[in-house]
C-alpha cells in the first residue's frame, strides 16, 4: 500500500505556538489586551475612552460599545489562530495588527496634538510590542524549545513497511 495521500493536521511539531511557552503568551498578550479593552469599552465606555486617550461625551459614547465588540472579536481571532493554526498565520495577523496602534497614534495626534504624551507613548509602545511579537512568530524564534520551524507545508513522515506497522 502506498503512502497516505493527506497529511495529518495536528502532528506534534507542526509549527503551532507551544501553549506552555512563556514566549507564546508574550506574543498573545496584545490579543488578550484587546479583549480586555473591549470589555472595558462595553461596560465602562468613559473609562475605555480615557484609557484610549480621546475622552468621549454625549452621542460619541454610543460608538464605544461597538468598538469594544470589535476589539473583543479581533483579539479572539488572534487567540483562535494561535490555538488552531500555526506561527506563520499568527505572525502575519500580528504584523497587520500594527496598523491599529499606528492609526491610533494618528487619531490622537489629530485630536489632541502633543498634549497627551502618555497616550502617544502607550500606542507607540503597543505598536512596537505587536511588531516584535509578529517578528518572533514569523521567524520562529524559540523554535529550539520544542516547536517546529515556521514552514507551512505538511510534516513528512517516513513510510512504514506494512509488515512491521502496528
Amino acid at each position: 500500500m502506498g503512502p497516505p495521500t493527506s497529511p495529518e493536521p495536528s502532528l506534534p511539531g507542526d509549527g503551532r505556538l507551544p501553549i506552555r511557552d512563556v514566549a507564546t503568551w508574550l506574543v498573545l498578550a496584545p490579543a488578550v489586551a484587546l479583549v480586555l479593552l473591549g470589555v472595558v469599552l462595553i461596560l465602562a465606555p468613559k473609562m475605555g475612552a480615557a484609557i484610549f486617550g480621546i475622552p468621549a461625551e454625549g452621542p460619541a459614547l454610543g460608538y464605544l460599545p461597538a468598538i469594544g465588540l470589535r476589539d473583543i472579536a479581533f483579539g479572539s481571532y488572534v487567540l483562535a489562530l494561535a490555538a488552531l493554526s500555526g506561527r506563520h498565520a499568527v505572525g502575519i495577523v500580528l504584523a497587520v495588527t500594527t496598523l491599529i496602534p499606528a492609526g491610533d497614534l494618528v487619531l490622537i495626534l489629530a485630536e489632541r496634538g502633543l498634549s497627551s504624551p502618555a497616550h502617544l507613548l502607550l500606542h507607540g509602545v503597543s505598536g512596537i510590542y505587536i511588531g516584535t511579537a509578529a517578528l518572533w512568530a514569523l521567524t520562529g524564534a524559540g523554535a529550539g524549545r520544542g516547536t517546529a520551524p515556521t514552514g507551512s507545508g505538511p510534516v513528512e513522515r517516513p513510510a512504514q513497511d506494512p509488515e512491521t506497522a502496528p
